[in-house]
């Protein structure tokens, strides 16, 4: 760049006077020289004095003398500067000496005065500047070059011509194909081919498609699973001025793998949410159940103590009989329901242990059967029990809230006349037992969901139950190391198999 004088811009090149002395004609020409271009000027004694030796920008204007001045030219590198040598009429240098130490201009001190002189003064700061930008240039690559290789990116510009003007290091270390090759303008289409290649990326593979696309258009960005399980996320930027395309690719192994992460926690969270919302929900449900369950069978209870207490003179024993069975028959409702609840809950909060004992099980069947006949008229039950042996060795408690579920599910889930069937066996080690009954069934789109607690099957409106008695006859069957299945046909019935391994 020139200022209006025509003088190069020289903000950072000096001129260094050497063994000339401050008032003389001589230093007089060089001021008005170095005025004219805007340097700035630095005198020296001797050679040897001058510190700045790092700097290389530097024109050094030296006296000859026959002096110590000359050798001290043997310690100093000539080469880095820009030297002229000036004699005078009573000292006249070997020019090609002087050019062999690196002297660059050996001239006598008249010819300062030619227009000459001025033109290769300006040549000189030209070629210093020009010998500036080229280190600047360079030194910027340089540093461009560092920060790309500390870079997790890699990088290839395109020219116009779609053509590689430039790759980092990252690709030659990733693709070893391409030490063999030369990058600089290569076509795309082929660092593409050489890049699948290197990958064993094929036409068959479902990335190379998405990769192709990519490379053949450079535009946007895209995602591309690689077959050694890494992904890079490749984008095409154009550059300013409309003077081609950078290319950058980055793995996003680590960041998809903490996406995939945090997507399956999230699933995580929003699964155990709902089913926070689904037994809040499913509680309120259970609560308002049970608050009915509860208030039904007291409220018959009360109403019939009420009439016995109010015709207590007139009530044949026939009438008492009738309400006492109907008092008897809600309190067993409350019992078996508060048995239920608070099993339940034992289940739930592991206080209730397997305790097997030896006990009569057929003697415990027959005795439930018969207080449930006897709270429910118009009632049959028929049982198989002859092939049980006498005692066998499982829990007596858990035992009985078993088969009081399943005999009270089949009288309240039949007809006005229900009928229950109950079969018992020993057969190769394992108890067989088996209950069945004439009553509503259960949906076949519901037998999966059916021993879920709180649960009550979609055809039992109006029918009263919390929907926790199939689901406590389950936990106690396996606490038990038995099993429980069902067959049923919706508005036919309902079978129940239950297995328990006996010891004998």
């Amino acid at each position: 760049m020139l200022h209006q004088s025509g003088a190069p811009e020289l903000s950072n090149i000096r001129l260094i006077t050497v063994g000339i002395e401050e008032n003389s004609d001589l230093a007089q020409k060089i001021w008005l020289l170095a005025g004219k271009h805007e340097i700035k000027i630095t005198r020296y004694s001797r050679l040897i004095d001058y510190e700045d030796r790092d700097e290389n920008t530097d024109i050094i204007i030296l006296k000859a003398a026959n002096t110590g001045q000359n050798r001290d030219l043997d310690d100093f590198p000539l080469e880095k500067y820009k030297i002229y040598m000036l004699y005078g009429p009573d000292f006249a240098p070997n020019p090609l000496s002087m050019r062999a130490k690196g002297i660059t201009f050996v001239l006598p001190e008249h010819e300062l005065d030619k227009p000459e002189f001025e033109d290769i003064f300006i040549s000189t700061i030209q070629q210093l500047k020009r010998q500036q930008n080229q280190e600047s240039a360079d030194l910027e690559q340089a540093y461009f070059q560092s920060a790309i290789s500390v870079s997790p990116d890699a990088m290839i510009i395109f020219d116009n011509d779609r053509r590689i003007v430039y790759a980092s290091d990252h690709y030659r270390r990733t693709y070893s194909s391409f030490d063999t090759v030369t990058l600089n303008g290569m076509p795309v289409t082929e660092a593409f081919d050489l890049m699948a290649a290197e990958q064993h990326i094929t036409e068959k593979d479902p990335q190379y498609e998405t990769a192709r696309k990519f490379w053949h258009a450079l535009e946007g960005s895209v995602e591309i699973p690689l077959k050694d399980g890494q992904t890079v996320r490749v984008s095409a930027r154009k550059m300013p001025n409309n003077t081609g395309t950078a290319v950058t690719t980055t793995n996003i192994t680590a960041y998809k793998k903490q996406e995939g992460q945090l997507k399956e926690q999230s699933q995580k969270l929003e699964s155990l949410l709902k089913k926070e919302q689904e037994a809040s929900e499913i509680q309120k449900q259970f609560i308002s159940m049970v608050s009915h369950e509860f208030k039904t069978p007291l409220t018959i209870i009360d109403g019939n103590a009420q009439i016995m207490e109010r015709r207590a003179g007139e009530i044949t024993m026939d009438i008492i009989q009738k309400r006492s069975k109907t008092i008897r028959s809600a309190v067993s409702r409350l019992i078996n329901l508060m048995d239920g609840i608070l099993s339940s809950n034992m289940l739930e909060t592991g206080n209730m242990t397997f305790d097997p004992a030896p006990f009569d099980l057929k003697g415990l069947i027959e005795e439930l059967c018969t207080e449930q006949a006897d709270l429910t008229p118009d009632l049959v039950i028929s049982s198989d029990l002859g092939k049980i042996p006498d005692a066998v060795n499982l829990d007596k408690k858990m035992m009985t809230l078993i088969i009081s579920n399943l005999l009270s599910n089949a009288v309240k889930f039949s007809s006005e006349s229900p009928t229950i069937e109950i079969n018992a066996e020993l057969r190769d080690g394992l108890l067989l037992l088996q209950f069945n009954d004439n009553g509503i069934g259960i949906p076949e789109s519901e037998h999966d969901r059916i021993f879920s607690r709180f649960y009550r099957a979609s055809n039992t409106a109006g029918i009263t139950g919390t929907g926790i008695g199939l689901n406590l006859v389950r936990q106690l069957v396996s606490l038990q190391s038995g099993t429980i299945k069902l067959v049923s046909v919706e508005g036919e019935g309902t079978t129940f198999y239950l297995t328990f391994p006996i010891k004998t």
